[in-house]
């Protein structure tokens, strides 16, 4: 009796985790529910950090921050630029 219990609190664990089964939508670990689908918003330019916030273009998403990609640098306007070609 005391193992069914721990796999059912485990199971119950994984649910609560990986979200909402009652809509039909079950994330996977490391990626969390945004809107209709899951997403990984560490490292998902169209959602970084949060559901929704896109980093401007040219921009990437590294561990929940947009910023410049290798070999890019960031203007005063917040655009990345390639120094020696532009």
């Amino acid at each position: 009796m005391k193992s069914l219990t721990i796999v059912c609190l485990g199971a119950l664990a994984l649910l609560l985790l990986a979200g909402c089964p009652d809509t039909g939508i079950v994330c996977q670990p490391a990626t969390v529910r945004c809107g209709q689908g899951c997403v990984d918003t560490i490292s998902d330019s169209r959602n970084c950090g949060a559901c929704g916030t896109a980093c401007r273009s040219g921009q990437i998403c590294a561990m929940m921050k947009c910023s410049c990609a290798a070999g890019t640098t960031v203007c005063p306007d917040g655009e990345c630029t390639v120094l020696d070609t532009d």
